[in-house]
């Protein structure tokens, strides 16, 4: 029953399906990346959109994936005289949520992002106020999301079955 043509076998299937499980979650993280994707264009094109005055939220969006940080899109171009003080509190988030996703990676694929600046909950939250930018509002984040959920998990089920 344990012969050595029955352990060779098994080792077979055993590194086969291994391998097919890696790339399995290669591409499931691919489409996790393509779901941040159109979250990130959606507030930029459809209201509520990110509210704009100096850039500054729209420039601390980010994305950490549990192979490292992945692009996000725009460079972390801040402005103004908190500038480089964002920029630091920019790599600080990142790398902070990286080492969390990181010790969960063994779960599977994992994409975490956001906005870095301080105050980008309170913007968000800010409803009734008027912004600067024309379809700007709050509630930019979670609406784009929400919006979008169907073609999210759509993304990422394709990207699972190429």
């Amino acid at each position: 029953m344990n012969t050595r043509e029955e352990r060779v076998s098994l080792e077979l299937v055993m590194k086969n399906l291994n391998k097919h499980i890696v790339e399995v979650k290669k591409r499931t993280l691919n489409g996790l990346i393509k779901g941040v994707i159109i979250v990130r264009r959606d507030m930029e094109h459809v209201s509520p959109k990110i509210p704009v005055d100096t850039g500054n939220l729209r420039s601390s969006f980010f994305v950490v994936t549990s192979k490292g940080n992945a692009p996000s899109g725009l460079l972390d171009n801040f402005k103004g005289k908190h500038a480089n003080q964002m920029a630091a509190q920019h790599e600080s988030v990142k790398t902070s949520v990286l080492a969390d996703i990181v010790t969960e990676a063994s779960m599977g694929p994992i994409v975490a992002f956001g906005f870095s600046a301080n105050y980008a909950r309170k913007v968000h939250e800010m409803y009734g106020f008027h912004f600067q930018r024309p379809g700007a509002g709050a509630g930019f984040f979670v609406s784009a999301i929400y919006r979008n959920k169907s073609r999210i998990l759509s993304v990422i089920r394709e990207s699972i079955l190429i």
